[in-house]
C-alpha cells in the first residue's frame, strides 16, 4: 500500500512539474512584460573620460548587470532633457537591480524622469525638495568624487540623493531596494551624447 502511495505521489508531482514548466514557456512568449524589454544593443559611449562621474574603467568589476539602450531610447532621453532645459543628461550603464531595463522617459519642468523596472531616476537642474518629513539621513561616499545621502522620508522607502556637475539626482523605488545595487548604478552614471 505504501509503495502505491509513493508511486501515485511521484506521478502527481511529475505532472505538476510538467504543467508548471509548460506554463512558464507559454508565459515567456506571451507576457507583455517580457516582450517590452528592449533588444540588446551596444553599451552607451561616453563623451570622454573626464565626463564620467564614477570610476568605471572596467564595468565588469562593478559586479552589476550591464544596461543597454536602443538608439530610439537614447533619442527619447536626449529629447526629454532638451525639453526639460537640462544641458546634459546622465544614464546608468549598470542596472538598479537584477534584469533591470529602461521602461519609460518623462520630461517635466527642469527635470527628466527615467523609469526603470527597478526604480526611478530623477535628474534636475534644481535641488529636489523632499515630499515628506525626513526621518533619517546618512551620508555615503559613492565614488571618489561623488558623495550622496541615503534619505528616509516618513512613510516612504529610503532613496539616494546626490549631485554631479550642477545636476541633482534622486534614485528611488516604491519597493525595498538593494542599496549596494543603487550605489553601483550611481558609480556607472555617464553623460549621454
Amino acid at each position: 500500500m505504501n509503495n502505491k502511495r509513493r508511486l501515485l505521489a511521484s506521478v502527481v508531482l511529475i505532472e505538476i512539474l510538467l504543467v508548471g514548466c509548460s506554463r512558464v514557456s507559454n508565459i515567456s512568449s506571451s507576457d507583455p512584460a517580457q516582450t517590452a524589454r528592449p533588444p540588446v544593443t551596444e553599451l552607451v559611449q561616453t563623451e570622454n573620460a573626464d565626463n564620467d562621474p564614477g570610476e568605471k574603467d572596467n564595468p565588469e568589476e562593478q559586479q552589476g548587470e550591464l544596461l543597454s539602450y536602443t538608439d530610439e531610447q537614447k533619442n527619447e532621453i536626449l529629447t526629454a532633457a532638451k525639453k526639460a532645459g537640462l544641458s546634459k543628461v546622465y544614464i546608468p550603464t549598470i542596472g538598479l537591480g537584477v534584469d533591470d531595463y529602461l521602461h519609460s522617459v518623462k520630461a517635466e519642468e527642469n527635470e527628466v524622469n527615467l523609469s526603470f523596472i527597478r526604480g526611478l531616476i530623477t535628474e534636475s537642474s534644481r535641488e529636489l525638495e523632499p515630499l515628506h518629513e525626513i526621518e533619517t539621513t546618512r551620508k555615503v561616499q559613492l565614488t571618489q568624487t561623488i558623495t550622496g545621502n541615503w534619505i528616509k522620508e516618513k512613510g516612504d522607502q529610503e532613496f539616494i540623493y546626490f549631485e554631479v556637475d550642477g545636476i541633482y539626482f534622486s534614485m528611488k523605488s516604491a519597493k525595498d531596494i538593494d542599496p549596494e545595487a543603487y550605489e553601483k548604478a550611481v558609480a556607472s552614471m555617464t553623460v549621454l551624447e
